[in-house]
């Protein structure tokens, strides 16, 4: 039964009850009343199959647009973590890779019998590559945290995977600045030598 018809139907029934001496409650006012839920749900009839199928199709087109703008942002947010996870294997990477070549230059000079240049310049540098991977390895950590809290509900825990955010970035640029420190120290031990 639609609404109009519901209306009508206790309109009727009003007038019935109204012939009848029914005066408790005011047929005045439930007529008001029909009126106004009439002009508030009615608005001239009931809508027309044309105008019903307007509204589903915007209703369906709306419903597609945020389907794809979900998608879109979960997109983006594997993107950005894939390359976030990029970005610390470099700096592991790069910092791993110079600690082995620097071991294999020192273990070459070691084994010379000649009296070889002072290591101490490259264990230096050893050191603080390794820093750089240990570094890394840290951030790795740190971003397992912060995923951790951003997946639990609530205020602090959002907050404490923003702060474990920054630490991964800082870690990250950690192992970036032990890198270069390193290989200053390198350069300077290079220098020194005279091979």
């Amino acid at each position: 039964m639609k609404l109009k018809e519901f209306l009508d139907l206790n309109r009727k029934e009003l007038a019935s009850a109204e012939a009848e001496g029914l005066n408790a409650v005011s047929p005045t006012t439930l007529r008001k009343i029909f009126d106004q839920i009439e002009s508030l749900f009615c608005s001239g009839g009931d809508l027309h199959p044309v105008e019903m199928e307007k509204f589903r199709s915007a209703l369906a087109g709306s419903l597609a647009h945020e389907e794809r703008q979900n998608t879109w942002s979960l997109e983006q947010f594997r993107q950005i973590l894939v390359l976030g996870q990029s970005a610390l294997k470099s700096v592991m990477l790069i910092n791993g890779g110079a600690a082995v070549a620097l071991l294999a230059f020192i273990g070459n000079l070691s084994g010379k019998t000649p009296p070889t240049p002072p290591v101490l310049p490259f264990a230096n540098s050893l050191w603080v590559f390794v820093f750089g991977v240990f570094l890394a390895a840290v951030a790795y950590g740190l971003t397992y945290l912060g995923q951790l809290c951003y997946a639990a509900a609530g205020k602090w825990p959002n907050r404490l995977g923003i702060f474990f955010h920054v630490l991964t970035v800082l870690a990250s640029v950690g192992g970036l600045a032990a890198f270069l420190c390193g290989s200053q120290i390198a350069y300077s031990g290079f220098l020194g030598v005279a091979l």
